[in-house]
């Protein structure tokens, strides 16, 4: 899977690892702790899901969520990790 950028390709994703699974909407969000109608409008691509929701919902399906840093050259990895240990100080 490549990278995903927009709610519509988290979505599909998640529909896509759900049927894979052979979970009805149902299922899914008894797993996740959410309600059917959540699921189905998140698969549907509606804006303004809560992140913590979407997380519950990824965990669910053993997926998980990653970040990285795209290098334009002006912020070296050091920095960046610098910056990372100062936030999880606060």
């Amino acid at each position: 899977m490549g990278d995903i950028r927009t709610v519509h390709e988290m979505a599909n994703l998640v529909r896509g690892r759900r049927i894979a699974l052979g979970l009805s909407q149902e299922n899914l969000a008894r797993r996740a702790n959410v309600s059917r109608k959540w699921v189905y409008e998140f698969e549907a691509g509606k804006q303004g899901a809560e992140l913590r929701l979407v997380l519950a919902v990824l965990d669910s399906l053993g997926l998980r969520v990653g970040a990285r840093v795209e290098d334009d050259g002006t912020t070296s990895i050091s920095e960046i990790d610098t910056l990372i240990e100062g936030t999880s100080r606060e």
